[in-house]
């Protein structure tokens, strides 16, 4: 019995630890100039619909490193302006292609 218990505690020291990845903020990286290229609004206009959209796409917690309404309207828009594929801007903020289509659905 103390052997099937030891060998447990050995299987979990094995586990993976997590991985929280550091997302940039396109806001704070970009340039005016920039985000109209990448996003077609302006800074301004980005803010207002981020403040619209906000209540809607807030997460009750920020528990396993839940997207900001903000990442979230910024990867939706980056779709609808380029028509790429999601794997293309979800490399921009550092986020798995499963998160970004996950955020274009629900904005």
């Amino acid at each position: 019995m103390a052997r099937l218990i030891y060998r447990l505690h050995d299987l979990r020291a094995f586990r993976r630890e997590r991985v929280m990845r550091d997302r940039n903020n396109p806001l704070d990286i970009y340039g005016d100039r920039e985000l109209i290229e990448r996003f077609r609004f302006s800074r301004v206009e980005l803010l207002e619909l981020i403040n619209d959209l906000s209540p809607q796409l807030q997460h009750a917690t920020d528990r396993n490193g839940a997207l900001s309404p903000t990442l979230q309207v910024l990867i939706s828009l980056r779709f609808y302006a380029s028509g790429s594929f999601q794997n293309t801007f979800a490399d921009m903020v550092n986020v798995s292609r499963s998160t970004a289509c996950r955020a274009i659905r629900r904005v």
